[in-house]
């Protein structure tokens, strides 16, 4: 596989993600931690890192079928892997054509594999991690929301999807310690109450 086509791999990936709306540069929460190999320990880098943020999945660890396989995992059936680019340097001999000596080249090894989330996979569990801290509820922007009549039903669940389904009534959120910060938990909230609002004065 060359750099070329690598880079429409990751190309494709991104426009596939903006051709669903998500815009993952503005989300305000992330998945739980930051992403890691689960046999590694080594945390993903680069374009990776925005392109894993872009998944529905809230666990960190990410995994590949032959390591699943090896843990004596199983990727479930119909589940879709995310590819993940791999870079680094490398030194090789290479002739130079002006003096006709040996000379060192550094050069960029680049390739792409596939990976899955942990929620994919049966029979592995995910390592036990110490808690991180907390923010604590804003006071105000709950009563805000209790005082709210007719308020909707607020679920909150593990994935990236924040929205308002007016066929159920129901607002998703993403959960409330998954948010960067508690002020934009309510921010989006909000946001998504908004989208209520409007539906009581908009023609269905």
């Amino acid at each position: 596989m060359n750099k070329l086509n690598i880079y429409e791999i990751v190309t494709e990936q991104i426009l596939e993600i903006m051709a669903q709306g998500v815009i993952p540069w503005k989300k305000p929460w992330n998945a739980r931690g930051s992403h890691r190999n689960l046999v590694s320990g080594k945390q993903y880098r680069g374009v990776n890192v925005f392109l894993l943020s872009c998944s529905p999945f809230s666990s960190p660890w990410w995994i590949t079928f032959k390591q699943a396989t090896e843990k004596g995992g199983k990727i479930r059936k119909g589940q879709k892997g995310r590819k993940v680019v791999f870079w680094k340097p490398l030194l090789i001999n290479e002739e130079n054509a002006t003096t006709g000596k040996t000379e060192k080249k550094k050069i960029f090894m680049l390739r792409y594999y596939t990976i899955f989330n942990l929620e994919q996979v049966d029979g592995i569990e995910a390592p036990v991690e110490p808690e991180s801290e907390k923010h604590e509820p804003i006071a105000e922007a709950e009563k805000i929301v209790s005082d709210m009549q007719n308020c909707p039903d607020i679920l909150e669940a593990a994935g990236n999807k924040a929205c308002y389904y007016p066929s159920r009534d129901e607002v998703q959120m993403p959960f409330f310690q998954d948010f960067d910060e508690a002020e934009k938990y309510y921010s989006t909230l909000f946001h998504e109450l908004a989208h209520y609002a409007v539906s009581l004065i908009m023609p269905r």
